[in-house]
């Protein structure tokens, strides 16, 4: 019986992935209109939280009957992650407002089958996991409120630049190594990884220096100061960060300036810092060793994205089932191999499909920085979506084999407190700067009507009246009240008509 329930899960897995990947499809084929909560979308963001329920529900019953644990050691994160996916993203709207609820319910599925994954791993991390989920919805209900009444964001890019390069010269003088980066502080028992609080100032600074328009040497001397950053974490060899701080900085100079020549020279500089730091550091020459050739040493050094390539192709495309794979063998699974861990229980399939929600969240921070009122949220919003997209692009092929590995998170999946604070951060301060746009077109130019075509309505309507009413003045201008009205009114004409009716309107009341 439990045989046959794991058999039939993972395709019932796959097919409730697949329902929510063609949901988002619908509301993305809108167009324009998924900015908008119609009826439609409503519906189709509906169907999308049911899908994420019923898994929720089929994968915490797959993992009780296979296996030994008593029931009420399920019980916390089954109810709690329930109670997550069913509670807060409704209160999200209601602070939000009415917005398209699509990145809100990529999100919570990529944090219910966090939960799943770990429960089956680690069931510690599990809870754990739960309640950094639980801080970082906070965050994201936090967001709005604040941002919305703090209107001068654009104006502190010094105290973020300061704030960024403090904490990672601490970082540097009272961090811990581990794993060969020194990348965590540890105060007492509590711990936190300063390089993600600083992504975040990394982005509003730049943000704030390229929304105004700067010169040429400005943007070279910017591009210094971002590799200022990029030298600290690789003196702290949080090289993986090092990377994703760089490409950010390019993203976000490119839809600022559109300067390719210092695009191009920047990337002449990265390509020859690479090859600098892979002479220096032991352990870039190790996992570039690792990424080359795999099997030259899988009893030591090529371990880790061995046992990786080991579980994706035991796997299968349907999975091997939840509870009946081997991802515990690899070494760290938990954070920086849990995609293997995904393909391998639940097949390269439902791989698939995971890879396509981060596209749509990729897809509606987009959006965000097209719909963003100003510069300088537009910028924010393509360097934070940046961020999250290279950084997803990083860790899937790290452990896949097709960029070298870096040992950073995948976004809202793999364990850890401060990356999932973070990055739920970076989702509250994407709908914040989408939700001003919707407000303006719902409540002044309304939905069903696109803007432009109100307004030429609205001006030929202006235009017709204005050439109506001569005519009617003529036929009464015998009599002279009439006319005193119609000569009080010609001035009202002439000035107020306007567009290329406006001179046939003058003729017509010279004759």
């Amino acid at each position: 019986m439990v045989e046959m329930l794991i058999f039939l899960s993972k395709y019932l897995f796959i097919i409730l992935a697949a329902i929510f990947c063609l949901q988002s499809v619908y509301i993305v084929s809108k167009g324009r209109q998924m900015d908008y909560p119609s009826a439609e979308n409503t519906k189709a963001v509906k169907l999308q939280r049911a899908t994420t329920i019923l898994f929720h529900v089929l994968a915490y019953a797959t993992l009780y009957f296979n296996s030994e644990i008593p029931l009420k050691d399920y019980m916390i994160t089954a109810l709690g992650g329930l109670a997550l996916i069913l509670a807060v993203p409704p209160f999200i709207r209601i602070v939000y407002g009415k917005i398209n609820g699509l990145v809100i319910n990529c999100m919570y599925f990529l944090m219910d089958l966090s939960l799943v994954i770990l429960q089956r791993l680690n069931p510690d991390y599990a809870l754990k996991q739960l309640m950094y989920f639980f801080i970082g919805s906070a965050c994201i209900l936090l967001i709005y409120p604040l941002l919305k009444y703090c209107k001068n964001f654009h104006k502190l890019k010094y105290g973020y630049l300061g704030l960024g390069f403090l904490l990672l010269l601490l970082t540097l003088v009272f961090g811990t190594t581990t794993r060969g980066a020194t990348n965590w502080i540890y105060i007492g028992s509590f711990s936190f990884q300063p390089s993600e609080i600083v992504k975040l100032l990394y982005v509003f600074y730049f943000a704030s220096v390229f929304s105004r328009k700067i010169t040429f040497k400005e943007t070279v001397a910017q591009m210094a100061v971002g590799l200022i950053f990029v030298c600290l974490l690789v003196l702290q060899r949080d090289l993986g960060s090092a990377l994703i701080f760089f490409m950010t900085l390019l993203i976000m100079v490119f839809i600022s300036t559109g300067n390719i020549i210092v695009i191009l020279g920047s990337l002449v500089c990265a390509c020859a810092g690479a090859f600098g730091a892979y002479k220096i550091f032991s352990h870039i020459q190790v996992r570039v060793v690792a990424w080359l050739d795999p099997w030259s040493d899988i009893g030591n050094t090529t371990y880790q994205i061995a046992q990786s390539l080991f579980a994706i192709g035991s796997g299968g495309l349907w999975g091997s089932g939840l509870g009946k794979g081997y991802a515990s063998s690899i070494p760290i699974v938990e954070s920086d191999f849990i995609f293997s861990a995904i393909c391998e229980e639940f097949g390269v399939i439902f791989a698939v499909f995971v890879i396509f929600i981060y596209l749509t969240i990729f897809y509606c921070g987009a959006r965000s920085a097209l719909n963003a009122e100003t510069k300088f949220n537009a910028i924010l919003a393509s360097g934070l979506t940046g961020l999250i997209c290279f950084q997803t692009f990083l860790i899937i092929g790290g452990v896949t084999k097709f960029v070298p590995l870096t040992g950073v998170t995948l976004p809202f999946v793999s364990y850890g407190g401060t990356s999932v604070v973070i990055t739920s951060v970076i989702i509250g301060i994407l709908l914040w700067i989408y939700v001003p746009k919707t407000e303006f077109s719902e409540d002044k130019q309304g939905i069903d009507e696109p803007p432009k075509k109100r307004r030429r309505k609205t001006a030929a309507n202006s235009v017709n009246t204005s050439r109506r009413r001569p005519s009617s003045q003529s036929r009464t201008g015998n009599n002279s009240e009439s006319g005193s009205t119609a000569s009080r009114q010609r001035p009202n004409i002439n000035t107020n008509t306007s567009g290329p009716l406006s001179g046939k309107v003058r003729r017509r009341d010279d004759e």
